[in-house]
This record gives structure tokens, sequence and C-alpha cells, in this order.
């Protein structure tokens, strides 16, 4: 790992480890890494420093506040082992390079990695110290926006979502008005679709559904969820994207056309979900390999995927092989800072989303079933891959139950695609993000492992 840093960045590690010593400390955690990047690198910071100083974090503060607030331990001379935590920021700063085309890792990747976890004691110490981590992190992702991107970094918006945003009518007053305006946006915005060997409607577990594959042979399966609110979306809002991930994954893409809001409210959407995992299982489907389901959702579909993930691990069943969740919906609260911050101008509103739950009308809207960032076990849960956008209300929250299934130990991949809108993957003919996504989630399948049967 640390072959891909630069010098700057393992003094940084160096300095948390010091730092770990002088305290008396027994472990390096990400206080301490905190510690060293308060530094200010003998000159050569790449910026970092001056970020945490400007959000109000200063070394003189930060160390006494860390003594307080950390167990100590015997200390000494001998080897002093990493955090589980530590070592997922360290991870992450390498996410933040490759998610960039960056190389090599920098301080201020170090900073991002922190930031992402969004817990544990180095988050902890600069909310104890009056920092705003929201804005903190904001201000981190630029810094580490620019050079290898074509766009500036602190541009905000994409133009491409400026675009699409000036463009989109009054929404629509009515049910009927809605669902149309889903099926014209994917005209106009989802570009043409690619032709595939295979290309089906059939129904599993007695729910429609629509098999896209690369071949006719045999091979792993993505179940595909739809978001749209648990009100709209059809097989065809998405089907440009299913068609682009099954030919990019060598995976079929199942896509599931359940049963949507408020005709058929909850739990019907989730059982149809189940139902056609089920039926995939019990080699219901003659292309699918029955041993390797993986499930994937965006937006509402997002929130299907992870409720269904927990509800098959509860139910003693073979997991799935991994989950995707592209921007979920996991916390019916809706008071995080991005819907604070973006729920009113940017796509998706605060007001859409109480339609939404009002439909959708499940009987205790903090139940896991409906929000999964409200499970109170996440341990067992296959591994995930989620998606953020920057500018999206849902972004906190997807951003946080990636960190809670990491803390619970489940293996996370989290990425936020800078300047980008709720909406994105559904339209890749519009969206330079879509298409990077789509990319990405087909690269994660690719390399998936396969779990127990």
């Amino acid at each position: 790992m640390f072959e891909r840093f630069t010098d700057q960045a393992r003094r940084a590690v160096v300095l948390a480890q010091q730092e770990s010593r002088r305290l008396g400390h027994d472990h390096i955690g990400t206080g301490h890494l905190l510690l060293a990047l308060l530094h200010d690198a003998d000159g050569g910071d790449d910026g970092t420093a001056q970020v945490l100083a400007a959000a109000g974090a200063t070394l003189s503060a930060a160390r006494p506040a860390l003594q307080q607030t950390s167990a100590g331990g015997s200390g000494g001379t001998g080897h002093i082992p990493l955090t589980p935590r530590l070592k997922r920021a360290l991870e992450g700063a390498l996410r933040a390079t490759d998610l960039r085309g960056q190389e090599p890792v920098e301080r201020r990747h170090l900073l991002v990695g922190l930031l992402r976890l969004r817990s544990g004691t180095g988050v902890r110490l600069l909310t104890d110290l009056g920092v705003d981590v929201e804005a903190l992190t904001e201000a981190a992702d630029r810094l580490v926006a620019g050079p290898a991107r074509p766009r500036p970094p602190a541009a905000g918006l994409h133009p491409q979502a400026r675009g699409y945003l000036a463009a989109q009518p009054a929404p629509p007053a009515d049910l009927a008005g809605l669902r149309q305006l889903t099926a014209q946006t994917s005209l106009q915005y989802a570009g043409k679709p690619i032709d595939l060997p295979l290309v089906r409607d059939a129904e599993l577990g007695g729910v429609p559904c629509r098999v896209y594959s690369a071949g006719t042979t045999r091979r792993p399966a993505a179940v595909f969820i739809h978001g749209g609110g648990w009100v709209t979306g059809d097989l065809d809002s998405h089907d440009v994207t299913c068609r682009l991930l099954a030919a990019q994954s060598g995976w079929a893409v199942v896509a599931v056309d359940f049963r949507c809001s408020p005709e058929h409210r909850y739990p019907a959407a989730l059982e149809d979900v189940l139902a056609v995992t089920a039926a995939l299982r019990a080699d219901a489907e003659d292309t699918v390999d029955p041993g390797r389901v993986a499930v994937l959702g965006d937006s509402a579909g997002g929130n299907l995927a992870a409720v269904a993930a927990r509800r098959v691990r509860d139910a003693g069943g073979p997991p799935y092989e991994m989950q995707v969740l592209i921007y979920p919906v996991t916390d019916a609260a809706m008071d995080t800072p991005s819907y604070r911050r973006f729920a009113v101008e940017h796509g998706l509103t605060a007001a859409a989303m109480q339609f939404y739950w009002s439909a959708y009308a499940p009987p205790d809207l903090l139940d896991p079933d409906v929000s999964p960032l409200r499970t109170p076990d996440l341990r067992g849960l296959p591994p995930a891959y989620v998606l953020t956008a920057e500018f999206d209300p849902l972004r906190d929250e997807g951003e946080a139950y990636a960190a809670a299934l990491a803390e619970a130990g489940v293996p996370v991949t989290a990425r936020r695609y800078l300047g980008a809108i709720h909406g994105f993957w559904r339209l890749p003919g519009h969206f330079d993000a879509g298409r990077l996504a789509i990319s990405d989630v087909a690269g994660a399948l690719r390399t998936s492992q396969p779990g127990p049967r």
C-alpha cells in the first residue's frame, strides 16, 4: 500500500505513530492521523493543514482533546498496530486517487479517506473542536479534485447537470403526469439502446421481469430494481442502463417490474424483489447461474436492494454475492445536511420525497424494512458497492449506510460522483457520470468473488 504514497504522505503515517507514542497509546488510529495532518509537513504541505486550519482545527487544541477522549495504553517502543478504522481510512485515500485518476497518494487524499468514514475518533475529535465536518469534507473534496480532472474543482454542479436541471419542466401535479415525465425523460436523455444477443421479457416468481445477457450461456445474475420513489419507473425507464451493464459486466441483468405504489403499497415491492431472487436461486431462468445472484438498485430501488439483502440474511438463505446501492434511500428522517442543502433546486426535492413516502405508506417509517440505516445489526451482509452523487439530497444517508456497513465488518466500496445530481445513473446518454458509474459497477461485478451457496 505505502509504495503508492508520496514521501509526505508516508511521513504523515510516521507522525501518527509518533503522536500515538507521545500520548502513551497502544494503537494508531484516525485521531492520531488527524494530528499528523495538522502538522505543516515541514513546509511541504499540499494544502491539507491549511484547509484544516481554516476549518478551525489546530494541533495545539486537538492533541490535548485526543488525550482526554482516547484510552491510553502501554505505549512503549515496540510495534504499534493500526486500528481497523485507520486501515479503512488509508484504503479510502487509495480509492480517492483511483476515482480521480491521480497518483500517488498525497496528504490531501489521506484527509479525504479519514473524513469519508463519517465516524471514528478523528471525525469525533473534529466535531468536539467545533469544526463543521460537512463543510470540511467538501473543502477536502475540492482540494483533491483539481489536477487530474478536466473541469475546475470548485465549479460545483457539472455543466451537464446544470443544463439538465434548466431544461426540466415544473413537476406534474398528478401521478399520471409524473409517470409520463419519467418515461419522457428516459426517452430524451438515456441514449440509444445497444443491441444484445439476449433481451427477453419473462416471469420469475410470478413477477414480470426482463432478462438481458451478452450471451446465451449460464452466467451470474444481477437483479436490478429500478428507482422512482416506489411510484414511477418500469422495465423501460432503465432499459438503456441495463443493456450497458449486461454488455460491460458479462453478467445477466434481470430487471424487476415490481408492483408500484400507491396502487400496491408496502410491502408489495419488497415481496416482488424477494420472489424474483428466490426464483433465480431455484433455477427458474436457464441463462442464470443460480448460485451467483447479486442485487442492485438506484434510489428507491437501492432501498429495496438493501432491505432484501438483510431479509435474506435473517431468513438464513444463501446470501447475495453483492449488493450495489446507487444513491439509495436509507432513512426516512430526511434531516441530513445534504437534504438541507440540495432538496430544493437540484432535481429531487424534499416535497417529492414526502410524496413518495406517503404513497409507499409503510406503517412505521423508521422500521429497518423501510429505513435500512436503522438496522440494529448489519453484520454478515454481502459486500456492498455504494454510489452517491455530490448534489443529491440522498447523498449523506447513502454514505452513512456505507459507513455503518463498514463498521459492522462488511466489505464496502463507496464512491461519490462529484458535480453529479440524483438520477444520473439512468441517463447515460446525457451524463458522463452515468456512463462512468455503469462502467464502475460492471467492473465491480466482473471482479466479484462467489460467496457461500
